[in-house]
């Protein structure tokens, strides 16, 4: 865990003209979780840093499924920030020292880019197969089904 708590990645849509959209396969697997009739406090976001934070969370989604290395992306957020040193001193009301990982919210859009990439290149190591080719390709269809399949 963050020394500001769980990191809840949220789910990013998209304004097709007529309906909000999810915009990855993540995205679209985390949104199904709610009932139907769930409200949302929706942020217009318009960084551009916020597609990787985004391709981060959907290629860790991607790894679970593919491999079960963690139970959650949540988990293995936190295990690739321990793997890489992204660990910060954090201190107690009686000012005893703790370890805890530092949130990836809380990294500027350099330290998370260097770290995205530090993550992409371990999880690659881990598995076997490149993580990120993957996780698009898995984009892919869910964005574009083939239709009448011969």
């Amino acid at each position: 865990m963050s020394k500001h708590g769980p990191e809840k990645p949220g789910v990013l849509v998209e304004w097709d003209g007529q309906a909000l959209v999810p915009i990855s396969a993540s995205d679209e697997e985390d949104l199904q979780k709610y009932p139907i009739g769930s409200q949302f406090r929706l942020e217009v976001i318009t960084r551009l840093t916020d597609k990787l934070r985004r391709r981060y969370w959907s290629t860790l989604s991607d790894v679970i499924h593919r491999t079960g290395m963690k139970p959650t992306k949540e988990a293995l957020n936190e295990a690739l920030k321990w793997d890489l040193g992204r660990v910060d001193v954090d201190y107690d009301l009686i000012g005893r020292p703790r370890l805890a990982t530092l949130s990836t919210k809380d990294m500027d859009d350099a330290d998370f880019k260097q770290f995205y990439e530090e993550a992409m290149v371990r999880l690659s190591q881990l598995t076997g197969y490149d993580v990120v080719t993957a996780a698009d390709e898995r984009i892919i269809r869910s964005r574009f089904p083939t239709r009448g399949k011969r």
